[in-house]
C-alpha cells in the first residue's frame, strides 16, 4: 500500500510537471517512482486475490461502478496536456480497451450460458414468458431497469 507521503508526493510531481517543462528525473526520483511502482503492484495483486476469494454478496458492497469509475477514469485519462500525450499512453490505452472487450464479451456469453437460463429456468412458465423475459433482459443490457417479477 501506498503511505500517504507517496500519494502526497505524486500530486506534487503532477502540478510541478504542469507549470514547468519535463526535466531529466534525478536517481532519488527514479528510486522513488521505482518503489511506487513496486508497492502499487503488490497492491494490486492483494486486491485481486481479495476479490478473487470474497463472497459475492460482499463483492457487491465493494465492487461496484460507483467505487469503480473514479479508478479506471485515473487509468484511461492523461493529465499531459493533449500535445505531449504520448503514443505510449495511447498504446497503453488501446491494449487496456481490447482487454476488457474481450473480457466483456466472453463473460457475456458465459452469463448467457449459464446464470441467464438459470433465471429463465425458476421464472418461465411458457414462451410467452420467455419473451419477455428476454426483452427486459436486453432493455436492462442497454441502460434500463429490470422489472421486479
Amino acid at each position: 500500500m501506498l503511505q500517504n507521503e507517496d500519494v502526497v508526493w505524486i500530486k506534487n510531481q503532477r502540478m510541478l510537471h504542469e507549470k514547468f517543462p519535463r526535466r531529466n528525473m534525478s536517481g532519488q526520483e527514479r528510486a522513488r517512482w521505482f518503489r511506487i511502482r513496486k508497492r502499487l503492484l503488490e497492491t494490486l495483486e492483494t486486491l485481486t486475490v481479495a476479490v478473487e476469494e470474497m463472497p459475492e454478496q460482499q463483492r457487491n458492497q465493494v465492487i461496484t461502478s460507483d467505487s469503480l469509475r473514479p479508478f479506471i477514469d485515473a487509468i484511461l485519462e492523461s493529465w499531459e496536456p493533449e500535445e505531449k500525450v504520448s503514443l505510449v499512453k495511447n498504446k497503453r490505452i488501446l491494449k487496456i480497451h481490447e482487454m476488457l472487450i474481450h473480457k466483456l464479451s466472453s463473460i457475456g456469453t458465459d452469463f448467457l450460458d449459464s446464470k441467464l437460463r438459470a433465471a429463465l429456468r425458476l421464472r418461465v412458465r411458457n414462451d410467452l414468458d420467455m419473451v419477455v423475459i428476454a426483452a427486459e433482459f436486453l432493455k436492462l443490457s442497454q441502460g434500463g431497469t429490470f422489472r421486479r417479477g
